[in-house]
Protein backbone atom coordinates (compact mmCIF):
# COMPACT_ATOMS: atom_id res chain seq x y z
CA UNK A 1 0.00 0.00 0.00
CA UNK A 2 1.29 3.56 -0.79
CA UNK A 3 0.31 5.67 2.03
CA UNK A 4 0.95 9.89 1.11
CA UNK A 5 1.26 11.08 5.04
CA UNK A 6 0.71 15.00 5.32
CA UNK A 7 1.67 16.66 8.70
CA UNK A 8 3.58 20.33 8.48
CA UNK A 9 5.62 19.84 11.70
CA UNK A 10 7.58 16.96 11.21
CA UNK A 11 10.45 16.61 13.41
CA UNK A 12 12.76 13.64 13.57
CA UNK A 13 14.07 12.04 16.89
CA UNK A 14 17.33 14.26 17.01
CA UNK A 15 14.87 17.32 17.02
CA UNK A 16 12.81 18.96 19.51
CA UNK A 17 9.20 18.23 19.43
CA UNK A 18 6.68 16.01 19.13
CA UNK A 19 7.33 12.38 17.10
CA UNK A 20 4.47 11.18 16.71
CA UNK A 21 4.49 11.43 13.02
CA UNK A 22 7.48 10.24 12.75
CA UNK A 23 6.77 6.94 14.80
CA UNK A 24 3.90 6.24 13.36
CA UNK A 25 5.13 6.51 9.61
CA UNK A 26 8.78 4.82 10.83
CA UNK A 27 5.85 1.77 12.15
CA UNK A 28 3.69 2.10 8.78
CA UNK A 29 6.79 1.57 7.16
CA UNK A 30 8.05 -1.55 8.71
CA UNK A 31 4.79 -3.00 7.80
CA UNK A 32 5.58 -3.39 4.43
CA UNK A 33 4.43 0.24 3.04
CA UNK A 34 5.47 2.39 1.03
CA UNK A 35 5.42 5.59 3.18
CA UNK A 36 5.59 8.98 1.57
CA UNK A 37 5.62 12.19 4.02
CA UNK A 38 4.92 15.85 3.04
CA UNK A 39 6.92 18.24 5.74
CA UNK A 40 7.86 21.34 5.77
CA UNK A 41 11.49 22.11 6.57
CA UNK A 42 11.23 24.79 9.31
CA UNK A 43 14.10 25.86 10.11
CA UNK A 44 14.64 29.44 10.20
CA UNK A 45 18.01 29.31 8.71
CA UNK A 46 17.27 27.09 6.25
CA UNK A 47 19.21 27.92 2.98
CA UNK A 48 17.56 25.31 0.35
CA UNK A 49 16.13 26.82 -2.32
CA UNK A 50 13.50 24.13 -3.10
CA UNK A 51 11.76 21.20 -2.22
CA UNK A 52 14.55 18.29 -1.36
CA UNK A 53 13.63 14.76 -0.06
CA UNK A 54 15.66 12.53 2.20
CA UNK A 55 15.09 8.63 3.69
CA UNK A 56 14.57 7.85 7.60
CA UNK A 57 13.86 4.43 8.49
CA UNK A 58 12.09 3.59 5.20
CA UNK A 59 10.22 7.28 5.01
CA UNK A 60 10.69 8.73 2.19
CA UNK A 61 10.14 12.54 3.36
CA UNK A 62 9.56 15.21 1.53
CA UNK A 63 10.81 18.68 2.88
CA UNK A 64 9.35 21.78 1.81
CA UNK A 65 11.86 25.13 2.79
CA UNK A 66 8.99 26.58 4.82
CA UNK A 67 10.86 28.72 8.12
CA UNK A 68 8.17 28.46 10.92
CA UNK A 69 8.24 29.23 14.42
CA UNK A 70 5.47 29.87 17.11
CA UNK A 71 6.97 33.64 17.67
CA UNK A 72 6.42 34.70 14.75
CA UNK A 73 4.01 37.69 13.87
CA UNK A 74 0.41 36.18 12.73
CA UNK A 75 1.09 37.39 9.11
CA UNK A 76 4.10 35.81 8.76
CA UNK A 77 2.68 32.52 10.16
CA UNK A 78 -0.26 32.54 8.02
CA UNK A 79 2.16 33.17 5.06
CA UNK A 80 4.02 30.26 5.92
CA UNK A 81 0.43 28.10 6.10
CA UNK A 82 -0.04 29.33 2.49
CA UNK A 83 2.64 28.31 1.67
CA UNK A 84 2.36 24.68 2.63
CA UNK A 85 -0.95 24.23 0.87
CA UNK A 86 0.99 25.13 -2.81
CA UNK A 87 3.86 23.83 -2.25
CA UNK A 88 2.34 20.60 -0.74
CA UNK A 89 -0.49 20.41 -3.60
CA UNK A 90 2.47 20.59 -5.95
CA UNK A 91 4.87 18.06 -4.60
CA UNK A 92 1.89 15.77 -3.89
CA UNK A 93 0.55 15.63 -7.47
CA UNK A 94 3.48 13.80 -8.76
CA UNK A 95 3.57 10.70 -5.97
CA UNK A 96 1.31 7.59 -6.39
CA UNK A 97 -0.54 6.89 -3.66
CA UNK A 98 -3.39 4.33 -2.32
CA UNK A 99 -4.51 6.40 0.73
CA UNK A 100 -3.86 9.79 2.14
CA UNK A 101 -3.34 10.61 5.70
CA UNK A 102 -3.62 13.83 7.07
CA UNK A 103 -2.55 15.22 10.42
CA UNK A 104 -4.18 18.58 11.66
CA UNK A 105 -3.55 21.33 13.21
CA UNK A 106 -2.43 23.50 11.25
CA UNK A 107 -6.39 23.73 9.60
CA UNK A 108 -4.88 24.91 6.33
CA UNK A 109 -2.45 21.72 5.99
CA UNK A 110 -5.64 19.33 5.25
CA UNK A 111 -6.40 21.47 2.03
CA UNK A 112 -3.76 20.06 -0.15
CA UNK A 113 -4.87 16.75 0.79
CA UNK A 114 -8.29 17.29 0.04
CA UNK A 115 -7.37 18.68 -3.32
CA UNK A 116 -5.17 15.05 -3.96
CA UNK A 117 -8.05 13.21 -2.38
CA UNK A 118 -10.74 14.85 -4.85
CA UNK A 119 -8.32 15.31 -8.43
CA UNK A 120 -7.02 11.46 -8.11
CA UNK A 121 -10.29 10.02 -5.89
CA UNK A 122 -7.94 8.20 -3.28
CA UNK A 123 -9.21 7.69 -0.24
CA UNK A 124 -8.17 10.42 2.86
CA UNK A 125 -8.02 9.42 6.40
CA UNK A 126 -7.92 12.54 8.48
CA UNK A 127 -6.17 13.04 11.81
CA UNK A 128 -7.16 15.46 14.87
CA UNK A 129 -4.97 16.47 17.12
CA UNK A 130 -6.69 19.49 18.73
CA UNK A 131 -9.92 20.84 17.64
CA UNK A 132 -9.89 23.20 15.45
CA UNK A 133 -11.05 26.30 14.87
CA UNK A 134 -12.72 26.02 18.51
CA UNK A 135 -9.09 26.36 20.16
CA UNK A 136 -8.36 29.35 18.04
CA UNK A 137 -11.52 31.07 18.79
CA UNK A 138 -11.56 30.45 22.42
CA UNK A 139 -8.54 32.36 22.82
CA UNK A 140 -8.93 35.10 20.15
CA UNK A 141 -6.58 34.21 17.76
CA UNK A 142 -9.47 33.93 15.31
CA UNK A 143 -11.80 37.36 15.87
CA UNK A 144 -13.19 38.77 12.89
CA UNK A 145 -16.40 36.67 11.51
CA UNK A 146 -14.42 36.49 8.03
CA UNK A 147 -12.00 34.25 9.47
CA UNK A 148 -14.54 32.30 11.74
CA UNK A 149 -16.35 31.67 8.51
CA UNK A 150 -13.20 30.57 6.40
CA UNK A 151 -12.13 28.09 9.35
CA UNK A 152 -15.47 26.48 9.74
CA UNK A 153 -15.76 26.28 6.01
CA UNK A 154 -12.15 23.80 5.86
CA UNK A 155 -13.39 22.21 9.05
CA UNK A 156 -16.48 21.04 6.93
CA UNK A 157 -14.93 20.38 4.11
CA UNK A 158 -11.86 18.01 6.16
CA UNK A 159 -15.16 16.10 7.96
CA UNK A 160 -17.19 15.76 4.35
CA UNK A 161 -14.22 14.33 2.39
CA UNK A 162 -12.56 12.21 4.81
CA UNK A 163 -13.24 8.30 4.51
CA UNK A 164 -12.52 8.33 8.28
CA UNK A 165 -11.28 10.24 10.99
CA UNK A 166 -8.83 9.36 14.12
CA UNK A 167 -9.19 11.73 17.04
CA UNK A 168 -6.64 12.06 20.05
CA UNK A 169 -9.10 11.60 22.76
CA UNK A 170 -12.41 10.59 23.54
CA UNK A 171 -13.75 14.52 23.52
CA UNK A 172 -12.24 14.90 19.91
CA UNK A 173 -13.99 11.78 18.72
CA UNK A 174 -17.49 12.98 20.46
CA UNK A 175 -17.07 16.59 18.89
CA UNK A 176 -16.32 14.77 15.21
CA UNK A 177 -19.43 12.45 15.88
CA UNK A 178 -21.43 15.18 16.91
CA UNK A 179 -20.58 17.39 13.49
CA UNK A 180 -21.90 14.80 11.72
CA UNK A 181 -19.38 11.96 11.05
CA UNK A 182 -20.39 8.72 11.04
CA UNK A 183 -19.45 7.22 14.32
CA UNK A 184 -18.19 4.11 12.60
CA UNK A 185 -16.03 6.26 10.50
CA UNK A 186 -13.59 7.42 13.98
CA UNK A 187 -11.21 5.83 15.83
CA UNK A 188 -9.84 7.11 19.04
CA UNK A 189 -6.03 6.87 18.53
CA UNK A 190 -4.22 8.80 21.49
CA UNK A 191 -0.66 9.94 21.90
CA UNK A 192 0.96 6.59 22.92
CA UNK A 193 3.90 5.16 25.06
CA UNK A 194 6.95 4.11 23.69
CA UNK A 195 7.34 1.48 25.84
CA UNK A 196 10.61 0.24 24.48
CA UNK A 197 12.32 3.63 23.48
CA UNK A 198 12.36 4.38 27.48
CA UNK A 199 13.51 1.11 28.21
CA UNK A 200 16.48 0.68 26.14
CA UNK A 201 17.69 4.41 25.65
CA UNK A 202 20.56 5.33 28.33
CA UNK A 203 19.28 7.16 32.03
CA UNK A 204 22.22 8.91 32.93
CA UNK A 205 24.48 11.19 31.63
CA UNK A 206 21.83 14.42 31.56
CA UNK A 207 23.45 17.30 34.07
CA UNK A 208 20.35 19.08 36.11
CA UNK A 209 21.33 22.51 37.08
CA UNK A 210 23.94 22.69 40.10
CA UNK A 211 21.55 24.11 42.74
CA UNK A 212 19.39 21.10 42.54
CA UNK A 213 21.16 18.78 44.84
CA UNK A 214 20.67 14.39 44.80
CA UNK A 215 17.80 14.85 47.64
CA UNK A 216 16.10 17.08 45.64
CA UNK A 217 12.80 16.32 44.53
CA UNK A 218 12.59 17.04 40.83
CA UNK A 219 8.88 18.05 39.31
CA UNK A 220 9.63 18.36 35.27
CA UNK A 221 7.77 20.38 32.79
CA UNK A 222 8.92 19.34 29.29
CA UNK A 223 7.45 21.15 26.30
CA UNK A 224 6.13 24.09 25.07
CA UNK A 225 6.04 27.28 26.71
CA UNK A 226 2.68 28.48 24.57
CA UNK A 227 -0.41 30.71 25.47
CA UNK A 228 -2.15 27.49 25.53
CA UNK A 229 -0.06 25.58 27.94
CA UNK A 230 -0.23 28.22 30.68
CA UNK A 231 3.17 27.89 32.13
CA UNK A 232 3.17 30.65 34.62
CA UNK A 233 1.09 28.22 36.80
CA UNK A 234 4.41 26.50 37.32
CA UNK A 235 5.69 30.21 38.50
CA UNK A 236 2.94 30.59 40.64
CA UNK A 237 2.97 27.08 42.04
CA UNK A 238 6.68 27.34 42.85
CA UNK A 239 5.74 30.61 44.55
CA UNK A 240 3.80 29.06 47.03
CA UNK A 241 5.74 25.63 47.82
CA UNK A 242 8.84 28.12 48.38
CA UNK A 243 6.85 29.22 51.65
CA UNK A 244 6.88 25.96 52.74
CA UNK A 245 9.64 23.74 51.61
CA UNK A 246 13.04 24.30 49.35
CA UNK A 247 13.48 20.75 48.32
CA UNK A 248 11.11 20.66 45.77
CA UNK A 249 12.28 21.99 42.48
CA UNK A 250 11.00 22.78 39.61
CA UNK A 251 12.11 22.23 36.27
CA UNK A 252 11.01 23.42 33.09
CA UNK A 253 12.57 22.63 30.19
CA UNK A 254 11.24 24.14 26.85
CA UNK A 255 10.46 26.93 24.63
CA UNK A 256 8.08 28.98 23.15
CA UNK A 257 5.73 32.12 22.08
CA UNK A 258 5.22 32.60 26.78
CA UNK A 259 9.11 31.67 27.82
CA UNK A 260 10.43 35.06 28.09
CA UNK A 261 6.85 36.42 30.11
CA UNK A 262 7.28 33.55 32.41
CA UNK A 263 11.17 33.95 33.27
CA UNK A 264 10.71 37.67 33.64
CA UNK A 265 7.25 36.34 36.00
CA UNK A 266 9.75 33.94 38.15
CA UNK A 267 12.40 36.53 38.44
CA UNK A 268 9.84 39.23 39.73
CA UNK A 269 8.26 36.71 42.21
CA UNK A 270 11.86 35.54 43.24
CA UNK A 271 11.38 31.83 42.66
CA UNK A 272 13.72 32.52 39.36
CA UNK A 273 16.82 29.63 40.03
CA UNK A 274 15.62 29.16 43.76
CA UNK A 275 13.26 26.73 43.44
CA UNK A 276 12.14 27.22 39.71
CA UNK A 277 14.79 26.15 36.45
CA UNK A 278 14.46 26.75 32.61
CA UNK A 279 16.67 24.75 30.35
CA UNK A 280 16.87 24.83 26.65
CA UNK A 281 14.64 22.10 24.72
CA UNK A 282 16.60 18.54 24.64
CA UNK A 283 16.30 16.30 21.94
CA UNK A 284 14.19 13.42 22.02
CA UNK A 285 17.33 10.40 23.15
CA UNK A 286 17.98 12.93 26.19
CA UNK A 287 14.39 13.08 27.81
CA UNK A 288 14.57 9.30 28.93
CA UNK A 289 17.88 10.44 31.23
CA UNK A 290 15.35 13.52 32.24
CA UNK A 291 12.66 11.65 33.19
CA UNK A 292 14.54 9.37 35.24
CA UNK A 293 15.61 11.63 37.69
CA UNK A 294 12.13 13.71 38.31
CA UNK A 295 9.94 12.98 40.64
CA UNK A 296 6.67 14.15 39.12
CA UNK A 297 6.16 15.05 35.41
CA UNK A 298 3.78 18.41 35.19
CA UNK A 299 0.97 19.21 32.57
CA UNK A 300 -0.51 22.76 32.76
CA UNK A 301 -2.86 24.43 30.86
CA UNK A 302 -5.28 27.69 31.05
CA UNK A 303 -8.28 27.03 32.20
CA UNK A 304 -10.80 26.76 29.10
CA UNK A 305 -12.81 23.87 28.59
CA UNK A 306 -11.89 23.21 25.10
CA UNK A 307 -8.88 22.27 26.17
CA UNK A 308 -9.66 19.39 28.11
CA UNK A 309 -10.00 17.34 24.97
CA UNK A 310 -6.16 17.85 24.70
CA UNK A 311 -3.70 14.62 24.28
CA UNK A 312 -0.35 16.36 25.43
CA UNK A 313 2.67 14.12 24.57
CA UNK A 314 4.74 14.19 27.24
CA UNK A 315 1.56 12.70 29.58
CA UNK A 316 2.35 9.45 27.89
CA UNK A 317 6.17 9.67 27.85
CA UNK A 318 5.70 9.82 31.80
CA UNK A 319 3.21 6.79 31.65
CA UNK A 320 6.39 4.81 29.09
CA UNK A 321 9.10 6.15 32.04
CA UNK A 322 6.80 5.03 34.88
CA UNK A 323 6.62 8.55 36.73
CA UNK A 324 3.39 9.88 38.15
CA UNK A 325 1.99 13.10 36.36
CA UNK A 326 0.45 15.95 37.98
CA UNK A 327 -2.01 18.22 35.74
CA UNK A 328 -4.08 21.38 35.99
CA UNK A 329 -7.32 20.22 34.50
CA UNK A 330 -9.92 18.65 33.92
CA UNK A 331 -11.32 16.16 31.59
CA UNK A 332 -10.61 12.41 30.49
CA UNK A 333 -7.03 12.79 31.58
CA UNK A 334 -8.03 13.78 34.92
CA UNK A 335 -10.21 10.90 35.19
CA UNK A 336 -7.61 8.49 34.08
CA UNK A 337 -5.00 9.65 37.02
CA UNK A 338 -7.67 9.56 39.65
CA UNK A 339 -9.28 6.34 38.41
CA UNK A 340 -5.64 4.69 38.28
CA UNK A 341 -4.57 6.26 40.95
CA UNK A 342 -1.07 7.56 38.78
CA UNK A 343 -0.84 11.27 40.28
CA UNK A 344 -2.61 14.13 40.75
CA UNK A 345 -5.15 16.52 39.52
CA UNK A 346 -4.84 19.91 41.08
CA UNK A 347 -6.99 23.33 40.95
CA UNK A 348 -6.44 25.56 38.30
CA UNK A 349 -6.64 28.85 40.22
CA UNK A 350 -5.47 27.58 43.79
CA UNK A 351 -1.38 27.64 44.39
CA UNK A 352 -2.02 27.36 47.70
CA UNK A 353 -3.86 24.04 48.32
CA UNK A 354 -2.45 22.89 44.90
CA UNK A 355 1.05 23.42 46.87
CA UNK A 356 -0.21 21.80 49.73
CA UNK A 357 -1.25 18.71 47.68
CA UNK A 358 2.18 17.89 46.31
CA UNK A 359 3.77 18.71 48.87
CA UNK A 360 1.86 15.76 51.13
CA UNK A 361 2.04 13.39 47.75
CA UNK A 362 5.88 14.14 47.28
CA UNK A 363 6.88 13.82 51.51
CA UNK A 364 5.23 10.34 51.41
CA UNK A 365 7.88 8.08 51.24
CA UNK A 366 7.74 6.05 47.36
CA UNK A 367 4.64 7.65 46.57
CA UNK A 368 6.44 8.41 43.68
CA UNK A 369 7.76 5.28 42.77
CA UNK A 370 4.45 3.05 43.54
CA UNK A 371 2.23 6.08 41.86
CA UNK A 372 4.83 5.61 38.68
CA UNK A 373 4.70 1.91 38.34
CA UNK A 374 0.99 2.26 38.12
CA UNK A 375 1.40 4.73 35.70
CA UNK A 376 3.64 2.03 33.53
CA UNK A 377 0.83 -0.60 33.90
CA UNK A 378 -2.03 1.94 32.31
CA UNK A 379 0.52 3.11 29.66
CA UNK A 380 1.33 -0.46 28.63
CA UNK A 381 -2.25 -1.60 28.55
CA UNK A 382 -3.97 1.12 26.85
CA UNK A 383 -1.43 3.80 25.51
CA UNK A 384 1.07 1.28 23.91
CA UNK A 385 2.62 2.89 20.35
CA UNK A 386 3.08 -0.36 18.73
CA UNK A 387 -0.52 -1.37 19.42
CA UNK A 388 -1.65 2.07 18.21
CA UNK A 389 0.38 1.44 15.06
CA UNK A 390 -1.34 -1.16 14.36
CA UNK A 391 -4.97 -0.14 14.78
CA UNK A 392 -4.46 2.55 12.05
CA UNK A 393 -2.98 0.36 10.32
CA UNK A 394 -6.18 -1.92 10.03
CA UNK A 395 -7.74 2.00 9.46
CA UNK A 396 -6.00 2.58 6.40
CA UNK A 397 -6.30 -0.88 5.16
CA UNK A 398 -9.71 -0.81 5.45
CA UNK A 399 -10.55 2.30 4.06
CA UNK A 400 -8.43 1.24 0.97
CA UNK A 401 -10.56 -1.80 0.61
CA UNK A 402 -13.34 0.17 0.82
CA UNK A 403 -12.34 2.51 -2.08
CA UNK A 404 -15.52 2.29 -4.04
CA UNK A 405 -17.88 3.58 -1.59
CA UNK A 406 -15.31 6.41 -0.87
CA UNK A 407 -15.74 7.36 -4.68
CA UNK A 408 -19.62 6.93 -4.53
CA UNK A 409 -19.28 9.27 -1.35
CA UNK A 410 -17.20 12.13 -3.01
CA UNK A 411 -20.02 11.97 -6.10
CA UNK A 412 -22.58 12.07 -3.74
CA UNK A 413 -21.05 15.44 -1.77
CA UNK A 414 -19.89 17.13 -5.37
CA UNK A 415 -23.82 17.14 -6.24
Amino acid sequence: MKILYFYQHFVLPEKNGITRTYEFAKRLSQFGHEVHLIASDESLSSIKPATYRTQRDGIQIHWLPIPYHNRMSFLRRIRAFTQFIFKALREAWTLPSDVIYVSSPPLTAILPAVFISRLKKIPMVLEVRDLWPELPIAFGALRDPLSIFLARLIERCAYRNSSHVVALSPGIQRAVICRGVNPKHTSMLPNSCDIEFFRNTPKTGFVLPPQISPKDNVVLYPGTLGVANGTSYIVKLAQETLKTTDTIKYLIVGDGKEKQEVLDLARKVGVLNKNLFFLEPVPKQDIPALYFRSQLILNTLVDKRPLWNSSPNKFFDALAASKPVAINFQGWLAELIETHEIGLVMPPDDFEKASAQLIERLSLPLWSEKAGRKAFQVGLKYFDRNQIADNLNRVLLEVVGNKNEHQATLRKVSR
